[in-house]
């Protein structure tokens, strides 16, 4: 018999999954009580407890006849009873809500974030929200308490993620039982802010400082009000509002270092109106990237524009820090400006905090960047943590040595107790080892230990999480046997005494898994690193036995098993990162784990494992491009782009790799949405050299037709035609028709982005006859819409209609919400044409909400265009069309988007037209203005009222 009992919301009973029912209040009552209190109750106190306003006989009837009702509903064997106490059989099988809900407190951020998600689900409502006895009230207040934590530990780790949208649900989900509660407002004020909804952020502040007027006669705290302000000032001056921080959130407690801290805060704040560097410089695993946070934790108040953490642990060259810089800070590349440049132009005027941690590897690529932001940038501050100096001018070097050590034959246990040193080994022994604690008896061996590791925090961590399966005296023992052998423990010789504790397969993965640039999941380690096909696959030894009757033991059992154990033994971390539970190896650690992966010569094939692993990844994406998935398809490659990266690297140097027009497309799209001109048209020009790829073929046909799609939007028309003349006469040699009909589709954009109508025509008409034929329906998408842009110029509108319906009615179906977006901009078009204004700006507005969603920027200019061409015809809103002209402008810029000859054109006269409406000062002013607004406020001012 199976027992399920739901205490969330209204008491429910269940015996073997059918719902039962009890009909007094009062017994369900008891019955709460005895399963939350499964000790034994005396009967006296349970009668007083329950039926206390009763007269003796009748409380004791009362009570007989309850336990008599919950016996003939579970059976006898619910209860072990005494003539004196009751108590609930524990060897009854029985699932409580409650109970379970219990685990939520030991959720931590290093866990799968829909482990927190599956225990929040079990609250349905107030615990036993019909029942008023005073033991119930108690333990709802509890629960309530127990739920708005989690939740708001939910929202703090999507907002750390920078899932800002989730973040905010979960907070928003906090004041539906705490309207007022102040750590969910500021939660949702910044992740407002960080999307850059400023005036949405704004507008919740003034939400919560009325309901606290009004409930409590109070206001905001001070940290919400000075977030408010900095709220203002964003509105005031800028539009790139990205994060207020980005710090993840410490899985750990921070031990000890207070000293080094404060001198690390003086330093900044006696430069804080000025630009400043400080690069904290000492060697691996004595805590400089914690340190480093721990201090910018403490500093964020004097960054209003924000603080940056930058890990550079995962980039494998130099040239490549500032493109993380600027993916992370939200910064854009611009045409014929270096995105360094760029980074700096985009912080002169603000007051920030830059960290760029494990800098070692790729020197010249951060000095180069600090040289440039010193120079540029009025109030930059920047944090460096690096083995080595960068060796720029202004830079100002902190010496971080190991923590400090017992002193010898010290026996004092307060003494050793307060050591930084002794404290970290003890806080993380208990951390692995449930139980663990310092006594008297044990200090003298913890300090000894510490001593042995020569006060470095990572060694510590490392030997701290053996107490859980040995004795300090037994390790003490081994690392003295350790240092006969190697003469002294340093941390390279620690690590190495972890990897020589690991059995066979864990050393293995181990090795594999520093084949990784930055995070990796289980399902990459059991491909990539394991070995294996897929996480399904069961592992039957060779025996004569019928397999069946063999432990089916998978491939995913043993690498979770393995990669648990690695972080049992704090040699990877965990953590959930974008709804997902990912692994990561400190660089500390994986360069050792590297130089083994060389050692064991399994280099080659981790590496051909996990660049074909990426590719072929690429290539099933393609499926989902120009669909509904196609959003979340390219936040996916932003997730592995490191890896990505890694692996272009490995396939250029590999003559075997097979490159696909799925896997070329795939890119050569992210590069193209996500405006990564620079870096994609670099990499497919290597690319393009690749042996594999001389071949006169499809995949050599595809890349040239995607790196001349982001040379077009560079502005390189010269160089985009001849690369698609390329792509076309190798489709053409090859009969690759299809292809040909999205290559044609793309040549006829470069006529009609010049303006050039009739000859763009025949183009397009070919594109459309062989996009019918092979059933290309992407091209046939693509094309239906822009022949019906070229029909509407040449003023056959009922051809440019049919066309453009066919082309509406085929998105709809895949679910392309950025090209349906480009459509129904066309109907706008095709409306406004035939005077239907009111319909055109229908169509404009609702094309620009679907870019917007998808985040297309450069697909949401021409609807933003289209509509100020609308006002100044209609002759509305006349001040705000020069602020959707400087918008369209700064925007431009900022994405490395070069506008059509139609867009120029249309620019120019909407200004000529306006101007003559508002005058030049005015229009000016405004114009200026819009180029410092961002999308949702553009979204507001063409809103219909």
């Amino acid at each position: 018999m199976q027992i399920k009992i739901e205490l969330f919301g209204s008491v429910r009973l269940y015996k073997n999954e059918k719902p039962v029912n009890i009909s007094r209040k009062k017994t369900k009552s008891l019955l709460a009580y005895l399963i939350l209190n499964p000790n034994r109750h005396a009967r006296e106190r349970l009668i007083a407890l329950f039926w206390g306003d009763s007269s003796e006989t009748d409380a004791r009837r009362a009570l007989r006849v309850s336990l008599t009702e919950i016996r003939a509903v579970f059976g006898d064997s619910v209860f072990i009873t005494e003539q004196d106490w009751i108590q609930i059989n524990p060897s009854v099988d029985m699932w409580i809500d409650v109970l379970e809900f219990h685990n939520i407190s030991k959720w931590t951020s290093e866990k799968n974030i829909s482990e927190l998600q599956s225990h929040l689900k079990l609250y349905s409502g107030d615990f036993m929200q019909e029942y008023y006895d005073e033991w119930v009230i108690d333990l709802r207040e509890k629960y309530l308490a127990m739920y708005v934590s989690g939740l708001l530990q939910g929202a703090n780790a999507y907002r750390t993620a920078g899932d800002y949208k989730s973040a905010i649900d979960f907070s928003q989900q906090v004041l539906q039982v705490e309207p007022v509660n102040e750590t969910a407002y500021q939660h949702i004020l910044v992740c407002l802010a960080a999307q850059g909804e400023i005036d949405a952020a704004i507008k919740q502040y003034e939400k919560l400082k009325q309901k606290l007027f009004t409930e409590f006669d109070s206001l905001p705290s001070p940290e919400i009000q000075k977030l408010y302000e900095t709220l203002q000032k964003q509105k005031a001056d800028s539009s790139a509002f990205h994060h207020l921080t980005n710090i993840p959130q410490a899985t750990t407690s921070f031990i000890g270092r207070q000293d080094e801290i404060e001198k690390i805060k003086q330093n900044f704040e006696s430069h804080i109106h000025q630009s400043f560097f400080l690069n904290l410089k000492g060697p691996g695993g004595v805590g400089k990237s914690r340190l480093a946070l721990e201090t910018a934790r403490q500093l964020l108040r004097f960054y209003p524009d924000g603080v940056w953490w930058v890990d550079l642990a995962q980039i494998s060259e130099s040239r490549y820090v500032a493109n993380t810089v600027a993916r992370i800070t939200g910064v854009k590349e611009k045409p014929n400006q270096e995105i360094s440049e760029t980074i700096g132009t985009s912080f002169q005027n603000k007051k920030a905090l830059l960290i760029l941690d494990n800098c070692e590897h790729v020197l010249n690529g951060c000095a180069s960047l600090v040289e440039i932001l010193l120079r540029t940038c009025q109030q930059i501050h920047i944090l460096s943590t690096s083995r080595e100096p960068l060796n720029t001018t202004k830079e100002k070097i902190f010496v971080l040595h190991a923590m400090p050590l017992p002193k010898d034959n010290t026996a004092n246990t307060r003494a050793l107790i307060n050591n930084e040193a002794v404290k970290l080994f003890v806080e993380r022994a208990s951390f692995k080892a449930t139980g663990f604690q310092a006594t008297d008896n044990n200090l003298m061996n913890i300090a000894e230990i510490c001593k042995k590791l020569d006060g470095f925090p990572l060694a510590i961590e490392l030997i701290a999480t053996q107490a859980q399966d040995k004795k300090l005296e037994e390790i003490k023992n081994e690392i003295v046997k350790f240092e006969k052998k190697k003469k002294q423990l340093t941390l390279q010789n620690t690590i190495q005494w972890s990897y020589d504790l690991l059995n066979e397969t864990e050393q293995a993965l181990f090795r594999r898994l520093s084949i990784f640039a930055g995070y990796w999941t289980e399902e990459q380690a059991i491909q990539i690193a394991g070995g294996y096909i897929d996480s399904a696959n069961q592992l039957y030894p060779q025996t004569s036995l019928n397999q069946n009757y063999v432990l089916p033991i998978s491939a995913q059992t043993v690498i979770r098993t393995t990669l648990l154990s690695l972080v049992a033994k704090s040699l990877i971390s965990i953590q959930s990162r974008n709804d997902n539970m990912q692994f990561l190896m400190l660089d500390t650690i994986r360069q050792f784990a590297f130089q083994k992966l060389r050692e064991q010569r399994e280099y080659p094939q981790s590496s051909l494992l996990h660049a074909q692993y990426y590719l072929n990844r690429l290539n099933q994406f393609w499926g989902n491009m120009y669909t509904s998935a196609e959003k979340q398809t390219l936040d996916t490659i932003e997730t592995d782009y490191d890896n990505i990266r890694l692996a272009l690297s490995y396939a250029l140097k590999n003559k075997d790799i097979t490159w696909t027009k799925g896997n070329l497309a795939s890119l050569g799209r992210f590069w193209v949405i996500r405006s990564r001109y620079r870096e994609g048209r670099e990499w497919f020009t290597k690319i393009l050299k690749h042996p594999s790829l001389q071949k006169k073929d499809t995949p050599r046909a595809t890349a040239f037709n995607n790196v001349a799609l982001i040379a077009w939007d560079q502005g390189d028309h010269k160089q985009a035609r001849t690369w698609y003349e390329n792509a076309m006469q190798i489709q053409k040699k090859i009969g690759d028709k299809s292809s040909l009909s999205l290559t044609l589709n793309n040549y006829g954009n470069t006529y009609y982005n010049e303006g050039q109508y009739k000859k763009a025509l025949p183009y397009y008409e070919e594109s459309l006859k062989l996009a019918r034929a092979t059933k290309n329906e992407r091209a046939l998408n693509l094309v239906l819409n822009n022949l019906s842009a070229v029909m509407m110029e040449l003023n056959d509108m009922k051809r440019a209609e049919t066309l453009l319906l066919e082309s509406l009615k085929l998105r709809k179906k895949a679910g392309d919400k950025r090209g349906l977006g480009h459509a129904i901009n066309n109907l706008g078009d095709l409306n406004a044409m035939r005077g239907n204004l009111t319909k055109a700006r229908k169509y404009f507005f609702q094309g620009l909400q679907l870019q917007v969603e998808v985040g297309d920027q450069a697909g949401y200019l021409n609807p933003i265009l289209n509509l100020a061409n609308l006002f100044v015809i209609k002759k509305i809103k006349l001040n705000d069309v020069p602020q959707l002209l400087g918008f369209v402008e700064a925007k431009s810029q900022e994405i490395g988007k070069k506008l059509s000859h139609e867009a120029v054109q249309a620019i120019e006269e909407i200004k000529k037209s306006n101007i003559e409406l508002i005058g030049e000062p005015k229009f000016t002013q405004k114009y200026n203005q819009g180029k410092k607004l961002n999308i949702q406020q553009i979204v507001s001012i063409v809103k219909n009222e």
